[in-house]
């Protein structure tokens, strides 16, 4: 099962702060949480298994969250570019990882792993009611 250390050690493996973890505990948020953040990562499945760039789209895509504001995604795209190189990570994998950020706005699929990430933002609309409310 994933953790909140789990994904925190994993960031900081591959050279990451872990301060994007603590943004999901904003008090603007209501349903893009930390609870959000491990049930989009254990849709995904074991982190220590994921796809590297998967994982970083998945921490990252809803970093940043105002509800009053149309451009959260493209902000959390560039929270993570910042991020991305302060920790010196391949510029390569740096547009991947925007692109799968930027693909949840519309939840349009550029890629097979955008589908993967999609389908895990949503996957709570599967859910029972009761899980629902809970959020």
């Amino acid at each position: 099962m994933n953790t909140i250390a789990n994904i925190q050690q994993k960031l900081t493996a591959l050279g990451f702060g872990t301060s994007v973890v603590e943004r999901y505990n904003e008090t603007q948020r209501f349903y893009h949480t930390q609870q959000h953040l491990l049930d989009v990562l254990q849709e995904l499945g074991n982190i220590d298994k994921m796809d590297e760039a998967l994982f970083l789209a998945a921490v990252f895509h809803d970093a940043v969250y105002d509800p009053k504001e149309a451009d959260n995604e493209e902000q959390s795209a560039a929270l993570f570019e910042m991020e991305a190189t302060h920790a010196n990570y391949n510029a390569a994998k740096r547009e991947i990882v925007k692109s799968l950020i930027l693909d949840t706005k519309h939840h349009k699929a550029g890629s097979a792993l955008s589908q993967q990430l999609i389908d895990a933002d949503l996957a709570i609309l599967n859910r029972s009611f009761e899980k629902l409310v809970e959020y």
